[in-house]
């Protein structure tokens, strides 16, 4: 199934950070099951290193009713491949004794990296984190530029005959806006649209970042969830919500791992009885 984008030139040592940032996002693509049209892209979604597992962090809603098990999220812009997906976690977020479904938007997929080709691995990029707590990026919140960058659907399209997967990334910038009514997690920002695209579905998973006023440091920001060309605003879920959730998700593949380990060494003394 060839896999296209458009947005981005092949890494290399000259890339730039920017470049390096924006090569994380990935397209969410779905095998539906129907013969007639096999293929559906949903949203945005990003490539993360934490510790020493590899994850695929998206809203939750970008999967919907779609079984995990058939999401495509293929490395880079020309793989042949897909990353091969182990188990996945549907994040709950509480605050005091209820649950904030708006910040609890998030799936965590864990990735088996080592089933990464030696040339898909080096192509890649992720961001890389080692701890359950994102950088400060709040306090100079008013003075910093923020940006995403996502797929969206009005520039995606499946060519059923050819069986071929056409993506096009795009690059918002904007300004932060205020802390959400309904949830304590949760942020706008108000959003340039400099080509007037008729909505924002598709953003949705997309990493957000931001630079501090005159610096050059970019920090993680957290994840778009959602937004509206009317409103000018993306609303986006903080980067310490899904970092936590990324550690819960990490110690849960390490206690799989010393369980299967466990398992397997019961099995090998047993079998030599």
């Amino acid at each position: 199934m060839p896999f296209r984008a458009e947005s981005l030139k092949e890494k290399s040592k000259e890339s730039n950070p920017l470049e390096t940032l924006r090569a994380c996002a990935r397209p969410v693509i779905f095998e539906t099951g129907i013969p007639e049209a096999p293929f559906s892209t949903t949203g945005t979604g990003f490539i993360v290193a934490y510790q020493k597992s590899l994850f695929v962090v998206t809203a939750r809603h970008v999967v919907g009713d779609y079984p995990v098990s058939k999401l495509l999220v293929f490395p880079w812009d020309r793989a042949k491949q897909p990353i091969r997906f182990t188990n996945w976690t549907f994040v709950e977020v509480t605050q005091g004794d209820e649950s904030d479904e708006h910040a609890s938007d998030i799936l965590i997929v864990h990735a088996e990296g080592q089933s990464l080709s030696r040339n898909d691995a080096r192509k890649s990029q992720t961001l890389i984190f080692h701890q359950p707590k994102a950088e400060d990026w709040f306090r100079d919140r008013f003075t910093s530029k923020f940006f995403l960058c996502g797929y969206p659907s009005i520039k995606s399209s499946v060519d059923y005959f050819r069986v071929e997967i056409n993506t096009v990334q795009m690059f918002f910038s904007g300004s932060y806006a205020r802390p959400t009514p309904y949830s304590g997690l949760c942020h706008e920002l108000d959003i340039e649209n400099p080509l007037s695209l008729e909505n924002y579905t598709g953003l949705s998973g997309s990493p957000v970042f931001c630079v501090e006023g005159f610096g050059s440091k970019v920090r993680f920001c957290g994840m778009a969830l959602r937004g509206t060309v009317k409103s000018g605003r993306i609303h986006f879920v903080e980067a310490d919500v899904i970092l936590d959730a990324l550690h819960r998700a990490q110690q849960r593949v390490s206690n799989e791992a010393i369980i299967n380990m466990g398992t397997k060494d019961w099995s090998s003394r047993h079998a030599k009885r």
